[in-house]
């Protein structure tokens, strides 16, 4: 009993060793770019799809992840790892939020979408055209 707390030191500074050590798969970059498509993904389900089949929701969110060249995976695993530290998570939600807040400026002013150029010419410019190239 009375090596109890050793142990537990032991134990607690290996957990946090090991997850400060861990990298994300996707970077913080790229990462706000594709959670931007997924809430935008999300979004447009929740007003004008409710009555889709959740399969046809599947295969959205692989076309993002296809888009964004990363697997569902890689996504699973870098929500957890930057999740574990919310102050982290919350400067890339306030990130999300603002190229949301953009796009949405951007399609209520009839300006460019904010795509790169080749995605605008390849879409036709504009926020709409974005979503429709995941249905």
């Amino acid at each position: 009993m009375r090596y109890f707390p050793v142990i537990l030191l032991i134990l607690f500074a290996g957990c946090k060793r090991s997850g400060s050590m861990q990298q994300p798969p996707i970077g913080e970059e790229s990462f706000v770019a594709l959670l931007t498509d997924i809430r935008l993904l999300e979004g447009s389900y929740t007003v004008k799809y409710r009555g889709m089949d959740q399969s046809d929701l599947a295969s959205w969110y692989a076309q993002v992840f296809a888009r964004h060249g990363v697997t569902e995976e890689d996504f699973r695993k870098s929500l957890m790892i930057y999740y574990s530290d919310p102050a982290q998570m919350l400067t890339m939600e306030d990130a999300v939020l603002e190229k949301l807040s953009e796009l949405l400026a951007a399609a209520q002013s009839g300006r460019s979408s904010g795509l790169p150029d080749a995605a605008e010419k390849e879409t036709g410019g504009g926020t709409n055209s974005r979503l429709d190239r995941l249905k």
